[in-house]
C-alpha cells in the first residue's frame, strides 16, 4: 500500500487490469475486441461550450489502446493484488480498515514514532491482505486468461482523459483502480 505523506497533485491517472485470452495481433483487432462494429467512442466529458471532440473513430482509440498494450509486459499476481491496493482507498488517498471504514489519520496524534509505525504497518497489512484476496478472485475468475496492465491520465490530453474516465473496457474482463 502507498502511504501518501507529500505533495499530491491534482491531476488523476487510472490503471486498468485487462485479462485478455488473446493478446490482439493489430490495432484493427483490438478495435474490434474493444468496440466490435460500433465507429465512434464518446467523449464522456462532450459540452460544446469547451470542446471540439464529441467522439473519437475507434480505430484511433485502439490505436493508443494496443500502443499501451504492447509497452506492457504479462503482469503476475503481485503486480495485480499491488495495483489492487490503490483501489482499498477513498478518494483522499484514506485507506480503509477491514470494516471499510476510512482510518483515522488523527488517531496517530501524540504517537511516538514506533507506535506511529505499528500504526501504519498494521494499517499496510490490511490493506494488502484485502488487495491479494481480491486480486486472487479476479484471477480465480478469469482462469485462461493473461493480465495485463495499462494506464491512462487525464493531464495527458483529452483522448487519455476519455479513455481514463470512459466505459473503454466494457467488452473485456477488467478491474478499474483509481489513483485519485
Amino acid at each position: 500500500m502507498k502511504i501518501r505523506t507529500g505533495f499530491v497533485s491534482n491531476s488523476s491517472s487510472s490503471s486498468f487490469i485487462l485479462a485478455l485470452t488473446k493478446f490482439p495481433e493489430n490495432s484493427d483487432e483490438m478495435r474490434k475486441l474493444l468496440f466490435g462494429d460500433e465507429t465512434e467512442y464518446p467523449n464522456p466529458y462532450y459540452d460544446p461550450k469547451y470542446d471540439s471532440t464529441e467522439c473519437w473513430p475507434t480505430q484511433r482509440v485502439a490505436d493508443a489502446v494496443f500502443g499501451a498494450l504492447r509497452a506492457t509486459e504479462p503482469a503476475d499476481f503481485d503486480d495485480i493484488s499491488d495495483q489492487m491496493c490503490d483501489e482499498i482507498v477513498d478518494d483522499e488517498g484514506s485507506a480503509f480498515r477491514e470494516d471499510r471504514k476510512p482510518v483515522d489519520w488523527h488517531a496517530t496524534d501524540g504517537m511516538s514514532d514506533d507506535e506511529r509505525r505499528k500504526y501504519f504497518d498494521d494499517i499496510n497489512e490490511k490493506v494488502t491482505k484485502r488487495a491479494r484476496l481480491q486480486a486472487a478472485e479476479f484471477v480465480s475468475q478469469n482462469p485462461k486468461a493473461v493480465f495485463h496492465i495499462v494506464e491512462f491520465r487525464d493531464n495527458d490530453g483529452p483522448l487519455p482523459t476519455a479513455m481514463e474516465h470512459g466505459n473503454l473496457f466494457k467488452r473485456i474482463p477488467h478491474v478499474k483502480v483509481s489513483h485519485h
